[in-house]
């Protein structure tokens, strides 16, 4: 029937654990169906941005907060992202890129690693080489900064695309 509208109605209910102080943790799952909708809205305006994000050496690197910074990127509900990792040194590198080794392909494949102190010959991949030209993906080009042990929620990246989306030329 054409012109015809249809309303579902739904409820959903959700209880807080008894004793559980929320305040200061951070989402590390979100439903298909909801990643679906997002990602859904996201396609209806048009906006498929692309996220840039450089992890800054803070000091001596540690593997388990890097560790924990990429695990958060790897969980992430939107997926085009990259990151560089800026290391001050090659030792600082070496421990990155063990680090790195540890993690899922899906994972390793978006890092470049850049050892601050390398000539331009030995640097691994120049930033934003490989990807694919931005005409492929004329989305706006988002850039964040982290240090090592940073953590996003698992809907950071998708939520910042959705306000992206909704307005458009803002920053």
């Amino acid at each position: 029937v054409s012109g015809a509208e249809m309303e579902h109605s739904f409820n959903i209910n959700v209880h807080k654990l008894e004793g559980v102080d929320d305040s200061g943790t951070i989402r590390r799952r979100m439903p298909l169906v909801e990643i679906d909708m997002l990602t859904e809205t996201l396609a209806r305006l048009g906006q498929h941005p692309a996220f840039r994000v450089v992890v800054r050496q803070n000091g001596p690197i540690d593997p388990t907060l890097l560790g924990r910074s990429f695990a958060a990127l790897h969980s992430q509900a939107y997926h085009d992202w990259h990151l560089t990792v800026l290391a001050e040194d090659r030792e600082s590198a070496d421990v990155v890129r063990g680090c790195l080794a540890e993690q899922p392909a899906q994972t390793t494949d978006r890092v470049t690693v850049v050892d601050a102190s390398a000539t331009d010959l030995e640097l691994d991949t120049p930033f934003g080489a490989g990807e694919a030209p931005r005409e492929a993906n004329p989305g706006a080009l988002l850039f964040g900064l982290l240090c090592p042990g940073d953590e996003l929620g698992c809907d950071a990246l998708i939520e910042i695309a959705l306000a992206s989306g909704q307005s458009p030329g803002t920053d």
